[in-house]
């Protein structure tokens, strides 16, 4: 059986703590990159059996050697999003394939641009943004049994609203650059339930009516948002006409405001509401997830089942490599990130007082009842 080389940018991140696990006898992790010395990640790297002649430090922003890619057949980017384009673009001209965390690059404009890049060169089948809730257990049932029986039962989708936040924690403090414009900010950084919505439902987001962003946490961010509300105009076959969706994302909440919810309003007036679960519950527990469906008073509920998200990413890199694809087609990336440029245009300086947030956080708390 053959053994895969994979190569880590940004490996001493958390993606890595997550991935490293899930690798199996496919695929090897063997070389990493990253700006910060040797010396001072060599604990994480030796975790990852990566010894000092197998890592390789980098200016930030700078080219990455080409010893990396030697004997490389797959990198994983998780490095800054700012870095993502051009990273991703070396890998390809390399002639290796690549996994890029959620964003290929942090404007519309730029997305365009390497979508472009990857057509026009070749490189389609070689390279793949990793959203990881599009392959989380919950989504994978709601795509292939709620999502039709819904359908069926209940008519079109007339509203959907998801609320996705976290309480405050040590790690994200430490990495402010989530919130920054250059690095998309904090609609970009929680993308997914817009992206499932897009996905699952097949939604085009026409418009975005509205969005405001809030300081909910001064310290992870003094100047730019830690959470944003927006609220969408969607369309599709299987949408009622002027479909709604209203979004709410956001980290640093106070200390148990932490949840991760779907709701999705039918013509007929049933409910479905998907409950996910942080990977790291996931992964410590075994659990992925719980659907209820309520339809006139008659409830169902259930819970997912199946391989996490990361056993399923490195499947996305067998397939890269093997030349059996990606999982997202060209298009489908186009959609899924969409949402995020049409409320990027729309927020405008972000909510700093303490009776908005705490508006902000009274709605976001009314999804978890």
């Amino acid at each position: 059986m053959t053994k895969y080389k994979l190569g880590g940018i940004g490996a001493g991140g958390h993606w890595y703590g997550r991935l490293h696990q899930f690798l199996k006898e496919r695929v090897e992790l063997v070389k990493a990159v990253g700006i910060t010395r040797y010396e001072d990640k060599k604990a994480i790297l030796d975790s990852y059996g990566l010894t000092k002649d197998r890592y390789f430090q980098v200016i930030v922003g700078g080219s990455l050697p080409d010893a990396f890619f030697e004997g490389i057949d797959v990198v994983h980017v998780a490095s800054h999003n700012q870095f993502h384009d051009h990273q991703t673009r070396e890998c390809l001209d390399h002639g290796v394939c690549v996994v890029v965390e959620k964003t290929l690059a942090v404007t519309e404009e730029g997305t365009e641009d390497i979508l472009r890049y990857i057509k026009d060169d070749g490189h389609e089948g070689r390279v793949a943004p990793h959203v990881h809730y599009l392959d989380k257990a919950l989504t994978l049932e709601w795509q292939n049994k709620l999502w039709p029986m819904a359908l069926q039962r209940a008519g079109r989708l007339v509203h959907a609203i998801g609320t996705f936040v976290e309480d405050v924690s040590e790690e994200d403090i430490r990495r402010q650059w989530l919130f920054r414009p250059e690095n998309g900010g904090i609609f970009m950084d929680w993308i997914h339930p817009s992206a499932m919505l897009a996905h699952v439902t097949g939604a085009h987001f026409e418009s975005c009516e509205e969005a405001t962003g809030y300081v909910v946490n001064a310290a992870y961010d003094p100047a730019n948002p830690t959470g944003i509300e927006a609220r969408f105009r969607l369309r599709g076959p299987n949408l009622a006409p002027n479909a709604t969706a209203t979004i709410r994302v956001g980290k640093g909440f106070p200390p148990g405001v932490r949840f991760k919810r779907m709701r999705l309003e039918f013509e007929r007036g049933a409910i479905l509401e998907l409950s996910f679960l942080d990977t790291e519950k996931e992964i410590e527990t075994g659990q992925k997830g719980t659907w209820m469906f309520d339809e006139d008073g008659r409830i169902e509920k259930g819970r997912a089942t199946g391989p996490s998200s990361y056993e399923l990413l490195v499947e996305e890199m067998l397939m890269m490599i093997e030349g059996r694809g990606t999982p997202l087609s060209l298009a489908e990336i186009r959609e899924i990130f969409r949402p995020v440029w049409l409320c990027l245009a729309a927020v405008g300086q972000p909510q700093r007082d303490s009776a908005a947030v705490e508006d902000f956080t009274k709605r976001a708390l009314a999804m978890k009842s």
